[in-house]
């Protein structure tokens, strides 16, 4: 009854939204004629009871509006059907539009976007937008930008509920290249809305840096990115989140890496251009993009940028991102000083780094521990050789960690380390306690496994009874470690795990974080490429090792361990971490020992402890 009309007005609305109507009619000299719109609409009539939305709306029709939205009668000059669609297209849900191979229909279309506000006709933009197509959404949402930045600004930097991209990032970051390229006021903008998106700024890097020729906007982009999302998110007013941080560590290592490689291809082309005395070499010609990126890097902030990176890893371990940070921190460090010594062609970026880290220097002794170490250990080195106090110790092996294997300058940072003036200064188990508790897990991993095996055999070892040479140190734990593992990277790990468990029992809040570098270090003791030390790699000695701690680790930390009174409900991550590298381990073992008379000993570690028993079960 009621409801009849409006039935008969829906069903006659999608008839014309659905017919092939308005297709190009073909002239007699066979030539395509321009695109009409049809002219079969509803009548007044049909439309006048469409507003306002009564209360006995059908559901039929109401699927057109957003059911608690108020809408505004269309203007009166546009068919119905069209203005049924511009209705929905104000409610704030985002609204579907379909691309119409019938040209009539994307004619329609299009006049149907166009008397869109801004920010809605850049949401329906975005909406239907391809990537084969991207290029002329980009030239009219810039336009749009221009004429309300702000509303057009929380379009297109929406985020999602997880503080990434809202927009598909394959769609997005053309779009913001192009806007980067072609709006005036972009920056603004992107500082206060810019989604912490690692994967739409890898996007938006390489779709600026992959158009040659170099430009005047990345020009101005990369020292803005790092000012204001390196340096802001890392140490602006307001505390950095976590994806804040990570965002900013990824940011930096990025641009970092483009820029070294960058600086090797210049430095590479002039080499050439020496040899072959020819300035118009098309090898040559293609530095060129590179020698625009690291030209400007005159206006970056170099100084601040390195100095937030090094706060910032000098969180501990357990900060989130640290390990990412610290990765930035030193490529731009070495960046910064082979701009500073090597840059023959760059003399504006070369004269700035020297300026940056001048003031950097200046302000070195500022920075929390680590930071300062990290920015002593690479851009001071001599500086350390010179100073004979105990601090320079740490700065010593840590330039000796940041060094490859088998350089030169880990040989010359070992060789001061053990001069006679400085040998007596070296404490080993503070250098591993201050490692443990500030160094990112990378370092104190290189430290353990690495470097102070080198040294180890020289140095003294503080003990009870007074210092000992560490190569007469016994690393055993009867009946769970024995002594058959004696080189010198078992009792440099040996070591390390003594100072975790003093640590664990010393600052019961710091348990998980030294538990989970410990686990860390012993997994990574397996692999070749880090432990030359023969049987101290083995699964056997790994696993004796990894009991051996874990027991005591009990008997410091019951409750974390799940022993105690108070068991730690659900188990730390840590801890499970750690019990499933027990279970590792046990597998490996008794895969090679499955002929011998050893698998029935590797049960029986277990076997015989209940806190070794209660962490294994954590692995089931």
């Amino acid at each position: 009854g009621g409801a009849e009309p409006w039935r008969e007005a829906l069903v006659q609305a999608l008839d014309i939204m659905d017919a092939e109507a308005g297709a190009a009619p073909i002239g007699d000299d066979g030539a395509d004629a321009e695109a009409t719109v049809p002219e079969r609409w509803l009548s007044d009539s049909d439309r006048d009871p469409l507003w306002p939305l009564p209360d006995n709306f059908p559901d039929e029709l109401a699927l057109l509006w957003s059911p608690a939205e108020a809408l505004a009668k269309p203007s009166a000059n546009l068919p119905a059907a069209v203005g049924a669609l511009v209705a929905k297209a104000s409610a704030p849900s985002t609204i579907k539009i379909d691309l119409y191979a019938n040209p009539g229909a994307k004619a329609a279309q299009d006049a149907l976007i166009a008397s869109f506000s801004a920010p809605r006709r850049v949401e329906a933009l975005l909406t239907s937008a391809k990537r084969e197509s991207i290029g002329i959404t980009s030239t009219q949402i810039a336009k749009d930008w221009e004429k309300e930045p702000g509303a057009v600004a929380a379009v297109v930097l929406r985020r999602a509920g997880d503080g990434s991209a809202a927009w598909p990032v394959p769609i997005l970051a053309p779009v913001l290249a192009a806007l980067v390229h072609d709006a005036t006021d972009w920056r603004s903008a992107f500082a206060e809305h810019l989604p912490s998106d690692q994967g739409l700024f890898a996007a938006l890097w390489a779709q600026l840096c992959g158009e040659p020729p170099f430009s005047e906007n990345l020009a101005v982009f990369l020292p803005w990115a790092l000012g204001v999302l390196c340096v802001g998110r890392l140490a602006g007013v307001r505390s950095p989140e976590a994806r804040d941080v990570a965002f900013a560590a990824d940011v930096a290592l990025r641009v970092g890496s483009t820029l070294v490689a960058d600086l090797a291809l210049v430095q590479a082309a002039a080499r050439l251009e020496k040899v072959l005395l020819d300035k118009k070499s098309p090898d040559l010609a293609s530095a060129g993009p590179s020698r625009g990126r690291l030209q400007s890097l005159n206006r970056a902030p170099l100084a601040a940028l390195i100095s937030s990176l090094a706060e910032t890893a000098s969180a501990g371990p357990s900060a989130i991102g640290c390990e990412a940070v610290d990765a930035a921190l030193e490529i731009w460090l070495r960046l910064a000083s082979d701009l500073a010594r090597d840059a023959q062609d760059l003399s504006g970026a070369a004269a700035s780094a020297v300026f940056q880290l001048a003031r950097l220097w200046s302000g070195a002794a500022t920075l929390r521990s680590y930071g300062r170490l990290h920015v002593g250990a690479l851009l001071g080195q001599a500086r350390l050789i010179r100073d004979a106090s105990v601090g320079s110790v740490d700065g010593l092996l840590l330039s000796a960690c940041l060094a490859d294997r088998g350089s030169r300058e880990r040989s010359a940072a070992l060789a001061e380390l053990l001069q006679p003036i400085r040998q007596q200064q070296v404490d080993v188990l503070r250098v591993l306690a201050t490692a443990l508790r500030e160094w990112p897990v990378k370092r104190t991993t290189v430290l353990v496994l690495e470097v102070l095996p080198e040294v180890l055999d020289k140095l003294c070892i503080r003990t009870p009874g007074g210092p000992a040479l560490s190569r007469l140190l016994e690393c055993s734990a009867e009946p769970l470690v024995s002594s058959t593992a004696d080189t010198p990277v078992s009792r440099s790990l040996h070591c390390f795990l003594c100072c975790t468990v003093a640590v664990a029992s010393a600052e019961p809040t710091g348990v998980g974080p030294a538990l989970r570098v410990a686990v860390t270090v012993i997994r990574s003791a397996g692999g070749e490429q880090i432990t030359p030390g023969g049987s101290a790699s083995s699964p056997r000695c790994l696993y004796e090792v990894l009991c051996g701690f874990l027991e005591a680790l009990c008997r410091v930390a019951p409750d974390f361990c799940g022993t105690g009174r108070k068991p730690m409900t659900p188990p730390p991550p840590s801890l499970v971490a750690a019990a499933l590298l027990l279970r590792s381990l046990a597998r490996s073992c008794a895969s090679a020992e499955i002929e011998g008379a050893g698998a029935g000993k590797i049960h029986d570690l277990v076997a015989s402890s209940p806190g070794l028993r209660r962490i294994d079960g954590l692995a089931r």
